[in-house]
């Protein structure tokens, strides 16, 4: 009988259970035989599922070669067998568990499965010759089918123990899905609700510059006055002016979160880069009686490599924010080695950012404590490309400080060279990896 015939769970090379050992011991008794089998034959031998009353080592080993099986002959016949004296059968005459075992006679009675199949054999052995009566047989083939009864009812409860756990498993699995779900749905919202705040703040950047274009060539054109015209051309010049600033800012924002905005990789001088920044914002703080400082560390490599162009813009932006909230005292530039980057921080004594609005500062289209924003004109995404910007260079821009009326401090650290590189591929693998999801 071949192994993979039995049913789940397989019974060959278990332990001894007690079920089928108190039936053994049963069949052992109310028999009378000095030795009591439970046999399961293969292809390649007999195991013995429980054993009463067998010599060793084959008690120890649980099982004999083929060749030392009457068991198969049940099996194979799917008949009960009853040998009264072995040496002189001729079935089993030859078999060398005759004197290996001790067999001089023998009774069995196939133990099928519910298709019917026989698996072995419930047996029964003397050491002696021996007529086995009927009510031998009848105990034999009562315990039998209680052996069987037992594998089906073993095989039964495996069976309900497997459901369990592939229901356990789905069950799992259902829950992981649908926390998968929620997180997807609610990162969903979440992207909408930004896509929605986004566009909203568009419209809002874009509406007023283009309101005072409308309004100032709607005043040019019921004017006739040629003194007043040049007010009215100098604020449509200025609205043109920051509408051309809110589409620049929102390409190069797009660019940038799309990955397409490129950056490049050479050698300038941090000293420089900090002095044209400061140069390119200094009409402006004096128009407002503010100190302008650039300070420069004198451990301050003069050359290093990233993309100073875009160094310089970000500084540009940072200064020109800190300018444009400080109504009065100072606005410092300085650049300092921090490890193996440059660390670049601009401070003010401005307005500051309330405590309630500094997580916010960096999101598109956000400026911070709204009363601030109001008075100052802006598109609100300055700091959203500042710190894309920095990203991109393999560094980081972060708000060191800020306090309403102690002003703030903004920190960039720009790494070179390989660690730039990777640092900004990993940034592209972390952006590329949330626009997919």
């Amino acid at each position: 009988m071949p192994h993979n015939a039995l049913p789940d769970p397989h019974l060959f090379d278990t332990p001894p259970e007690p079920d089928f050992d108190r039936l053994t011991e049963l069949a052992a008794s109310m028999i009378g035989a000095p030795v009591a089998l439970l046999s399961l034959v293969d292809d390649a031998r007999q195991f013995f599922k429980s054993a009463v009353g067998l010599p060793e080592p084959w008690a120890s080993l649980r099982g004999t070669p083929l060749s030392h099986s009457f068991c198969k002959h049940v099996v194979a016949s799917g008949a009960a067998l009853a040998v009264e004296d072995a040496p002189n059968h001729p079935l089993v005459r030859d078999n060398p568990a005759i004197r290996d075992l001790g067999v001089a006679a023998y009774l069995g009675e196939p133990v099928r499965l519910p298709s019917g199949a026989a698996i072995g054999s419930m047996c029964v052995i003397d050491h002696q010759p021996r007529v086995w009566t009927p009510r031998d047989r009848t105990v034999l083939q009562t315990i039998a089918r209680s052996v069987e009864n037992a594998i089906a009812l073993r095989a039964a409860t495996q069976a309900q123990r497997d459901a369990m756990n592939d229901l356990m498993a789905i069950n799992e699995a259902l829950s992981t899905q649908s926390a998968e779900l929620a997180i997807a749905r609610l990162s969903a919202e979440n992207a909408l609700a930004q896509q929605t705040r986004f566009f909203a703040g568009l419209s809002h950047e874009l509406r007023t510059p283009l309101n005072g274009v409308m309004g100032g060539l709607a005043l040019l054109e019921g004017v006739p006055d040629p003194e007043k015209q040049p007010r009215f051309r100098a604020m449509i010049r200025a609205s043109a002016q920051a509408l051309s600033e809110c589409v620049e800012d929102l390409l190069t924002y797009c660019r940038l979160g799309a990955g397409i905005e490129a950056t490049d990789a050479y050698p300038f001088d941090p000293a420089d880069t900090v002095r044209n920044a400061g140069e390119a914002v200094r009409a402006s703080a004096e128009q407002k009686g503010l100190t302008l400082e650039v300070l420069i560390d004198p451990a301050t490599p003069q050359s290093w490599v990233s993309d100073g162009r875009k160094v310089e813009h970000v500084l540009v932006n940072l200064l020109g924010n800190a300018v444009k909230y400080t109504d009065a005292g100072h606005v410092r530039l300085s650049v300092r080695p921090f490890g193996a980057a440059l660390a670049f921080r601009v401070e003010d004594s401005g307005r500051g950012v309330p405590e309630a609005h500094r997580d916010a500062i960096f999101e598109p289209f956000n400026r911070g404590d709204p009363d601030a924003a109001r008075s100052c004109a802006g598109t609100g995404l300055g700091l959203a490309i500042a710190r894309e910007t920095a990203q991109r260079l393999g560094g980081s821009l972060t708000l060191e400080r800020s306090a309403p009326g102690e002003g703030s401090a903004f920190l960039m650290i720009v790494p070179q060279g390989a660690a730039a590189e990777k640092a900004a591929a990993a940034q592209t693998s972390v952006e590329a990896a949330r626009r997919s999801a």
